[in-house]
């Protein structure tokens, strides 16, 4: 390690100290926050922890993340709902490339060292800003090629943005039939998003981390301090879609979103994305991810609204000492 930098965990009590940093840095995101991490962890049996790379008593770097421990391996998933997983550092102001990418190099292999010491399995997703991913190839770390959707909302006018035509036919059901959205926290829209959300998630088999409580508790947070929105879109009193975006540094990330298939006839979804971006775009939100366009149907739909195809990138490394391995085969027979 670097005689310039200390790595450790942090204690609880500096978690605060943390959640400023990510708050300050310019690819901080409310997945990369205590508040978040922690009962994203706690909710799927895992243990929160922080690392911080410090020079003096200055954090310059760290990484939030859940730890899982089973049969004395330790490992570090991907979250659940967690669009951004990756570690966070200073980069050097320089003019010079050449000491920008030393100082890059230096301080991610400091990261890289203390979780890989600590850590047999270890895996980040990356930001589509960050595209300079060598410290980890050289490293060994396996790197995915992923795909997402990407709109500068300063250039976007819905009343002349190239949408699909079958995605505009979409749109103009919905304003036929008429619809409220609703953005507030109140019971009644925490309830009638959880319902939605709970479909959802059951039609596509997936595990349903928190309850109704959970997400107020933890959307109620966010929204209070503008690092998230709730959106839910009413046809004829009934809730029929819902999105919870982001919102951090005029970043917005496409972070849930759920509907009622027995309405989609109405358009509803298609319709809310365009009142989601016209919201965020009058808040100052520079810039739109629709986090994902990984499988043909998902692609399908997003490519409907004529955003910008970007790479993003997953990294992860697995080492099975031959102790663990032993172990591993003894529990199995």
């Amino acid at each position: 390690m670097s005689d310039k930098y200390t790595v450790n965990y942090l204690e609880e009590a500096a978690y605060g100290e943390w959640d400023q940093y990510v708050a300050s840095h310019p690819l901080g995101t409310p997945f990369q926050l205590s508040t978040f991490l922690k009962q994203v962890s706690e909710n799927t049996g895992r243990t929160f922890r922080v690392i911080a790379l410090k020079k003096g008593d200055e954090i310059v770097g760290g990484f939030a993340f859940g730890e899982v421990s089973k049969l004395g391996f330790k490992m570090i998933p991907l979250p659940y709902d967690c669009p951004v997983f990756q570690p966070l550092f200073n980069e050097r102001d320089t003019k010079f490339s050449t000491k920008k990418e030393s100082h890059r190099q230096e301080i991610t292999k400091c990261l890289n060292n203390f979780l890989q010491s600590h850590y047999h399995a270890i895996s980040f997703r990356f930001d589509w800003r960050c595209n300079d991913l060598r410290s980890f190839s050289e490293d060994k770390f396996s790197i995915d090629l992923k795909y997402t959707y990407i709109q500068n909302l300063n250039e976007f006018d819905a009343s002349h943005h190239p949408i699909d035509p079958a995605t505009k036919r979409q749109i103009k059901k919905a304003h036929k039939e008429g619809f409220t959205v609703n953005k507030d926290m109140s019971d009644d829209n925490i309830a009638a998003f959880y319902a939605l959300i709970r479909k959802t998630y059951k039609r596509q088999g997936l595990p349903l981390i928190f309850s109704q409580k959970d997400y107020q508790h933890l959307l109620t947070r966010l929204v209070e301090q503008h690092k998230a929105r709730l959106y839910v879109m009413y046809i004829k009193d009934e809730p029929v879609a819902a999105m919870a975006i982001s919102t951090m540094n005029k970043q917005a990330h496409y972070w849930l979103s759920a509907s009622d298939t027995s309405y989609s006839r109405y358009g509803g979804t298609s319709a809310l994305i365009l009142e989601v971006l016209n919201d965020l775009k009058m808040r100052g939100i520079e810039s739109f991810d629709f986090v994902g366009a990984n499988t043909a149907s998902i692609s399908r739909f997003k490519a409907g609204y004529s955003f910008n195809l970007q790479a993003y990138y997953e990294a992860s490394k697995t080492r099975f000492p031959l102790s663990l391995l032993l172990k591993i085969k003894s529990y199995i027979q």
